[in-house]
């Protein structure tokens, strides 16, 4: 992912994306 360790900050970044990847 584009994010290090942060769920919240992966969560919030993924939710505004069109395809959430990493989330899933």
């Amino acid at each position: 992912a584009l994010f290090p360790t942060k769920p919240a900050k992966k969560m919030a970044y993924v939710s505004g994306l069109p395809k959430p990847k990493g989330c899933v």
